[in-house]
């Protein structure tokens, strides 16, 4: 997804109809000012209608210059990677894609497909969240390796032994009753023994691990309002930065050059 600043600015045109090789340095020169604008519009809209955005999401934008050498040349404001950004969503509203740690859990098993993972609405003592509000990414790796889902990395992969479990759960007894002093995690399918608890990754600890709280719950849907405007964004800035660019382009260019003719 992405927006294209243009070079078609008749106001440098004619300033330069004498000169058609300045044309290209002046339209680069005032569209790159007007897509350096555009990007930092954007990042303070996304400041603006984001929760506290992490830094992955403020360094989500990329800039592709105009170059000087075409005399069409155009720049770029952009999401970086692939298409299918995970902010698309936020611009068009409906769902998402997974995550990666989503595709792992269902990879393995331990997360049915069709489902996503979303944080407990209720603040969980299994839960996690980092300063973003996110699931702490260590809490995500710690999941991945209990539940086997860890990636293979050189040969060797780091999902959790047992003996990795039972020092997870530091298991002790205490009158002759089982104590659970570190945490040991299991998944409910809402069903059987379960069927009490939402399906999700669910955390137990204390006596007999009666101490229960929600980790991630599995739903069949997420669906996001459209909050960023990125293209309104861009659009009012354009045309509110780019008629005084090319005057400064304009200005730039005839202070630079070597023509020796009269300025129109």
């Amino acid at each position: 997804m992405r927006i294209e600043i243009g070079s078609n600015i008749a106001q440098i045109r004619e300033a330069f109809r004498d000169m058609p090789k300045q044309i290209p340095f002046a339209i680069s020169y005032a569209v790159n000012k007007t897509a350096q604008a555009v990007k930092q519009a954007e990042q303070s809209e996304m400041r603006r209608v984001f929760d506290k955005p992490t830094p992955w999401t403020m360094n989500a934008l990329e800039l592709k210059p105009a170059l000087a050498k075409y005399a069409d040349t155009y720049a770029i404001v952009k999401f970086k990677g692939r298409p299918g950004h995970y902010l698309e969503p936020h611009v068009f509203g409906g769902g998402r894609a997974l995550k990666a740690f989503e595709k792992s859990l269902q990879a393995v098993g331990a997360m049915p497909s069709g489902t996503y993972a979303v944080i407990p609405q209720r603040a969980s003592w299994a839960a996690r969240i980092d300063q973003y509000g996110n699931l702490a990414s260590g809490l995500i790796g710690q999941l991945l390796s209990y539940f086997q889902a860890s990636e293979l990395s050189g040969g060797h992969t780091s999902n959790m032994t047992k003996k990795g479990r039972d020092k997870l759960g530091r298991f002790v007894r205490e009158d002759g009753l089982t104590k659970i002093s570190g945490v040991v995690y299991f998944i409910s399918n809402g069903q059987g023994r379960t069927r009490h608890l939402h399906p999700g990754i669910w955390a137990k600890k204390g006596t007999h691990g009666s101490n229960i709280a929600p980790v991630l719950l599995f739903v069949r849907h997420v669906s996001y309002k459209p909050r960023f405007d990125f293209f309104g964004v861009a659009e009012r800035t354009v045309a509110k930065e780019l008629p005084n660019n090319a005057r400064m382009a304009i200005i730039h260019a005839m202070a630079t050059s070597t023509f020796k003719g009269k300025w129109k």
